[in-house]
């Protein structure tokens, strides 16, 4: 539902942030390592640590907001 809006955030923002995307049923092990209850779940680290999550689709203003408060 969020490829797209990831798909050209990742363009956006190639060199100042990487995004991956996860398939969740093939890595029982990290959705579990991390809690994810439902999905959409992005999980946004810096420099290794967790700073910020977001749960359930959102638009990707949302999501641009969500990368420019963890880059700052």
């Amino acid at each position: 539902m969020i490829a797209p809006a990831l798909d050209e955030l990742a363009d956006a923002y190639q060199g100042r942030a990487k995004i991956a995307k996860v398939n969740v049923d093939h890595n029982r092990a990290l959705a579990a390592k991390f809690h994810v209850r439902s999905i959409p779940y992005l999980v946004v680290f810096k420099d290794g640590e967790k700073v910020g999550e977001q749960i359930g689709a959102v638009g990707k203003a949302q999501l641009a907001g969500l990368l420019d408060k963890a880059l700052a």
